[in-house]
């Protein structure tokens, strides 16, 4: 379409550059947001979903396996306590496969595979402090048992040799384990507060960014466009309450520009064209007037005004120039009604004069006698001559008598085609309008 094309829809290319970089700042911020937020999320959610479920379930661990040194001990050293021996089966047989269940299933979202060995490490150990508890469990059932000596202390240097001092180790890799998951959460959460705050520092940053691009468009738009369109308008009111102001021209290549020179060229156009009225109005039909261009209406309609003026006013100064005649030849008929010979002369002389000819001859014919009827020059008048060398011609004969015999309107010039017969002729009386 004709609207899009560039040298219609060019705008300040500065004005592209600011909102290009409005743009790009929301779009940097919307971007980075994006970001910012994606990483706090994605950080609480491994947050609540793994970390802190994971340091839940090693503590419980932890508990679980002290609780299992403490029932196993009770186990040993308490034969009556069948509270704690049945804590202890509840524990080993329900508790531990739950907890290893949900632990196996939290390492899926750990960061460290090294940690998930290690946990799996310590299943391991405890269950084969599980194993050596079963060993006891089973040599120390009945009351009787405990009155075993050999019974009792390989119970008791079981429990002491191997079952308590694993049980300290995995206790203390309990503790390590926790230190570092709880160091890995305190972490996630100082890097979350730290994206907290870089997020809002960028978004303040690029809200200033944006107030202050924004802030600089509307300055710009204001002193470049808005003023200078404010000025466009009232030099177009100006014009179309018929006056025309002086436009200043401006250096570049912007839109703005482009309407005033387009302004320039019309006040300049509108000036030509006024002036040009003026000529006609003054009866001046040959001053030159060029069109703004092909498709000036304006300018077209005043040059064919002015051809039509020109035509009629040629027109009205041909009847003008005739009437005068008819009257100057009116006024030497009433004047000199009785004199031929003087009224003829009359005659001849304001017409050579009037039409501004070389010379000019009234012929009439002389037939006072019937048998001896000719052509004689009545008058003649030439500036510089006096006398007609021809003083009679018969009728028929030559061209002056051919025209008269004929008794018809003859207009001859140079260039007229003539007979050779009648070029000699013709040349003797060439000067001479026959009637």
């Amino acid at each position: 379409m004709a609207f899009f094309r560039k040298s219609v829809f060019k705008m300040d290319r500065r004005i592209y550059i600011i909102f290009s970089i409005v743009v790009a700042i929301a779009i940097a911020n919307a971007l980075l947001s994006t970001f910012k937020i994606n990483n706090n999320k994605n950080t609480i959610f491994e947050i609540t979903q793994y970390t802190n479920p994971t340091l839940e379930n090693l503590e419980e661990f932890n508990l679980l396996v002290t609780r299992s040194r403490m029932f196993i001990s009770n186990w040993v050293y308490l034969p009556n306590n069948n509270n704690d021996k049945s804590n202890l089966i509840q524990l080993n047989q329900v508790a531990y496969p739950k907890l290893k269940s949900t632990l196996t299933s939290l390492t899926k979202g750990w960061r460290s595979d090294s940690n998930v060995d290690q946990v799996h490490k310590l299943f391991s150990e405890y269950e084969t402090i599980i194993r050596e508890q079963e060993k006891i469990m089973k040599s120390l059932v009945e009351f009787n048992d405990y009155q075993d000596p050999m019974k009792k202390f390989l119970a008791e240097e079981q429990l002491e040799s191997e079952i308590i001092p694993n049980t300290n180790k995995i206790i203390k890799n309990l503790r390590e384990l926790i230190a570092i998951k709880k160091k890995e959460a305190s972490v996630m959460q100082n890097n979350m507060l730290q994206d907290n705050v870089h997020l809002l520092l960028i978004v303040f940053t690029l809200a200033i960014m944006v107030i202050f691009s924004v802030m600089a468009a509307g300055f710009y738009l204001m002193k470049k466009v808005i003023l200078p369109l404010l000025n466009v308008r009232e030099i177009m009111l100006k014009m179309s309450a018929g006056e025309l102001p002086e436009v200043e021209l401006e250096q570049g290549k912007s839109a703005l520009v482009e309407m005033k020179t387009a302004l320039h060229q019309l006040r300049d156009g509108l000036q030509r064209t006024s002036t040009f009225a003026g000529e006609i109005g003054r009866s001046n039909f040959d001053a030159t007037f060029q069109p703004l261009s092909e498709k000036d209406v304006l300018g077209s309609a005043l040059l064919e005004m002015r051809s039509k003026l020109k035509n009629a006013y040629e027109q009205d100064a041909i009847r003008n120039w005739t009437s005068e005649g008819f009257a100057q030849v009116s006024s030497i008929l009433h004047r000199n009604s009785e004199d031929l010979k003087l009224l003829s002369d009359e005659i001849i002389c304001g017409v050579v004069s009037y039409i501004e000819a070389q010379q000019g001859v009234i012929y009439l014919v002389n037939d006072q006698f019937e048998s001896d009827t000719y052509i004689e020059p009545v008058s003649f008048f030439a500036p510089g001559k006096e006398i007609l060398a021809v003083r009679r011609i018969e009728l028929n004969e030559g061209l002056v008598g051919q025209v008269i015999s004929s008794n018809q309107k003859y207009i001859f010039s140079l260039s007229t085609t003539i007979p050779h017969r009648l070029t000699q002729e013709f040349q003797k009386y060439r000067f001479a309008i026959f009637s």
